[in-house]
């Protein structure tokens, strides 16, 4: 290999190879980071007692975004309702909505419950409870089990014990 054309083309094939295997490299120690911190947080969750099947059961219904501790002075209203929301009607309005809490001028945890897609008119959302996007999208509203209502019930009434948990392992 003494001629510069094929020198150049070796180069660059090294070069693409190069660049292949790193990303391959880089997404494998990503998948592997997200799966040992996914053992973490199980592994703090089970020492803090907790059932792992009701909450990922829950966590493939609702979502919860934003820190139950940091929500604000309404946290425990928009907590409430969604589980009243759950044992009434199973989660039918949750279909419709998500409940949660803002951040505006001095008031900090204002109760919100705004249509998806939407948020508050003044301030921005700092905790929110709604219902998984492909559930809503999916199926009925109104149409969990008992057993996932049941799922859904047992993390919201932990919630803050399950997001310490998931914190201390991160």
């Amino acid at each position: 290999m003494t001629n510069l054309t094929e020198l150049h083309k070796r180069a660059k094939e090294l070069t693409t190879e190069i660049n292949t295997a790193e990303k391959a490299h880089k997404e494998l120690m990503e998948k592997l980071g997200a799966e040992r911190g996914k053992c973490s947080q199980q592994i703090r969750m089970a020492g803090a007692a907790l059932d792992l099947d009701k909450i990922a059961l829950a966590e493939t219904l609702i979502y919860v975004r934003g820190q139950y501790a940091n929500a604000g002075e309404d946290r425990a209203y928009a907590l409430n309702k969604a589980i009243s929301y759950l044992i009434d009607n199973a989660g039918a309005p949750l279909w419709r909505c998500y409940l949660g809490t803002k951040s505006y001028d001095r008031w900090h945890g204002q109760s919100i419950e705004p249509e998806y897609g939407m948020g508050p008119t003044h301030g921005s959302v700092i905790f929110a409870i709604g219902m998984q996007s492909d559930v809503r999208k999916n199926r009925k509203a109104g149409s969990l089990t008992p057993a996932e209502i049941e799922a859904c019930l047992y993390y919201l009434s932990a919630l803050d014990v399950i997001q310490k948990a998931k914190a201390e392992a991160a």
